[in-house]
């Protein structure tokens, strides 16, 4: 299932990124609404504009990784256009945040515009990433989502820390 995937990789993106805390919020937009938004926030190195324009939606982009990372494969990319009618990332390091603002149709054409600016703290920490997915299916259910977080809350490694919070109705 698409959601399986995305929870994977984004989890995996943020013990990649050494991420200590990594918070989760699953909510919908509105209340006659079958959308649903997942959030995925962590305090890990963040990326500079480079970095994101590099990594970030290049599908298949291996890169050398230590033996402790297992990102790399592109798989987020392919998770953002299976679940997602669109993306928001913010991400920042090195006294830059970049964000990116997104529809599906955009990704897929690879229309979308990569702003940066000067500001260094993104979410009151000096560096980390912030992805908000906004799904386009309407019979992907809040027990799917919450499931696949369950199923990879077991290989977060020790001493990060997890929290997830649903709110869908």
């Amino acid at each position: 299932r698409p959601s399986e995937v995305i929870i994977n990789e984004l989890l995996q993106n943020s013990i990649d990124a050494k991420a200590t805390e990594i918070n989760i919020k699953v909510y919908k937009l509105r209340e006659d609404d079958s959308k649903i938004a997942i959030s995925v926030q962590d305090n890990g190195t963040g990326m500079t504009p480079e970095e994101f324009k590099e990594h970030m939606f290049t599908y298949g982009n291996v890169g050398s990784k230590g033996e402790e990372e297992a990102g790399g494969y592109g798989r987020a990319k392919a998770g953002f256009l299976l679940f997602s009618d669109s993306v928001k990332i913010n991400t920042a390091k090195d006294g830059i945040t970049s964000s990116v603002e997104a529809t599906h149709d955009e990704l897929v054409n690879g229309k979308f515009t990569l702003e940066s600016s000067n500001a260094n703290r993104l979410f009151n920490k000096e560096s980390g990433t912030n992805v908000t997915l906004i799904n386009k299916e309407d019979d992907v259910q809040t027990y799917q989502i919450r499931d696949a977080i369950k199923n990879h809350i077991k290989w977060v490694k020790r001493g990060i820390k997890l929290s997830y919070n649903i709110k869908t109705g």
